[in-house]
């Protein structure tokens, strides 16, 4: 499967909506989804995952692992979003995407002044002001999820260092 798709999690009696980024794989097993959860990038160990398909919630596994192409997937995924001004909370923002359940729907904004997602649980209303440069705002938003996965990155590639194989030359 494809990364960076959205997708809801199932957490106890919960459900979070998230953007799946990668899996990680510690021992034989994919244990860990690593996701952005509204302005929060975090693992979850694992818990029941679904993917919108078809107008209806449907479980998925997701298995892409954190390639080289990961950016570059990054920045078209950005690229394809609704990125438009809206208000939330009072503060004009961009709108980046839309979650939509039964009786719930929850709506991210991105702030690229703050470099921020707010949330809201309506949909936002458009901003009366003109239009900015949205490119701008496609390229701050897509810096603001690598500054944040960057440490993550890191720290996987230096957990997994233990998994290199040396092999020694015959005498």
């Amino acid at each position: 499967m494809q990364t960076l798709y959205p997708i809801k999690i199932k957490t106890g009696n919960k459900f979070r909506y998230a953007i799946f980024l990668w899996t990680e794989s510690w021992k034989k097993t994919d244990d860990f989804f690593y996701v952005m959860e509204r302005g929060v990038f975090k693992p979850y160990y694992r818990n029941v995952t679904y993917a919108y398909q078809g107008n209806k919630w449907v479980e998925v596994y997701p298995e892409y692992h954190y390639k080289d192409d990961f950016k570059e997937l990054l920045r078209q995924f950005i690229y394809t979003l609704p990125i438009k001004p809206v208000v939330v909370q009072g503060k004009r923002l961009f709108y980046v995407y839309g979650f939509y359940d039964d009786n719930y729907e929850e709506h991210w904004a991105y702030d690229p002044v703050n470099q921020q997602i707010y949330y809201a649980f309506h949909m936002p209303s458009d901003s009366l002001k003109p239009e900015d440069d949205i490119t701008y705002v496609k390229e701050s938003l897509y810096h603001f999820i690598l500054k944040h996965i960057e440490q993550r990155v890191k720290f996987a590639g230096i957990h997994l260092d233990h998994l290199m194989i040396i092999t020694r030359g015959q005498k």
